[in-house]
Parts: C-alpha cells; structure tokens; sequence
C-alpha cells in the first residue's frame, strides 16, 4: 500500500501537449489529503481493531473464568447437599436408635413395674388373709375370753 508520502515524492515527466502542471498538482493535493485521511484513518481502526480484539480474549478468558467457578460453584453445592444429606439421614438413624432404645427401656420398665406391682398384690393378699386371720384369732380368744370372765361369780356385776 502506497503512504501519503510516496504520494508528494511522485513526480512526472513533462510533455509538449500534456495536461495544465496547476490542475494536475492541484488534484494530486486532493488525492493526497483524502489519501491521507483514509491512511490515518485506517491505521486508527486497526489500532481500535486490536485493542477491541485484546478486549474481545480478556472476555474470553473471563467467560471461560465464569463458566469454571459456575462449574466449581455447582459441583460444590452438590457435594454439599450430598453431604447435608448424608448427615441428614445419619441423624434420623440415630435419632430412630434412641428411640428405639428409649422404648425398649420404657417397654422393660413396664415390665418390672408390673412384676412389682403383681408381687405387691399377692403380699398384700396374704397380708390381708394374715391380718383377717389374726383379727379372727384376736376375736375369737376375746369371745372365749369374754365367757369365761362372765362365768366368774362376781366379776360382771
């Protein structure tokens, strides 16, 4: 691609019946100042270009930084629902183990509770057939008791 300047240096030879030398410098000049804009101009864009392209792979890294921490992010979360899960379900089984052991103790409890209870009863039953043994005992000593004082001369009178 010609420069701006490769422009000015351009020179020509000269003829007997060629064009006027003014109108043909004063075109090169237009040639060359709209030469010179598009030359700046296009060296700018290209600056632009590659700025925008070192933006457009900074973007890139960055969406790909994205996508890897959205990838970490999620396989974290998994692992850590799988793990509250986990420990979720470690609690439950406990828990079901005490309960399970809370009502064997209450069922066995229960039991002993009974036995005593049962056991108690029947001391109370032979307690009270003693008891009513003994008042009959007691009862029938005083009746016999009773006779033979009134049978006495002079004790009742």
């Amino acid at each position: 691609m010609l420069a701006p300047v490769d422009l000015e240096k351009k020179t020509f030879s000269k003829s007997l019946n060629g064009y006027k030398v003014t109108e043909v410098e004063d075109f090169l000049e237009e040639v060359i100042a709209g030469y010179e804009r598009l030359y700046q101009e296009n060296i700018e864009l290209r600056e632009r270009n590659m700025i925008l392209q070192e933006q457009i792979a900074k973007y890139d890294d960055l969406e790909l930084t994205l996508k890897n921490t959205l990838v970490l992010a999620q396989q974290t979360s998994e692992r850590l629902n799988l793990q509250a899960t986990d420990k979720a379900d470690m609690v439950i089984n406990e828990a079901q183990r005490d309960a399970e052991k809370i009502i064997n103790e209450a069922r066995m409890k229960t039991v002993e509770l009974t036995q005593k209870s049962e056991l108690l009863k029947k001391e109370l039953f032979v307690f009270e057939a003693k008891f009513a043994q003994l008042l009959q005992n007691q009862s029938d000593f005083l009746k016999t008791n009773l006779r033979m004082l009134q049978e006495e001369p002079g004790v009742f009178k």
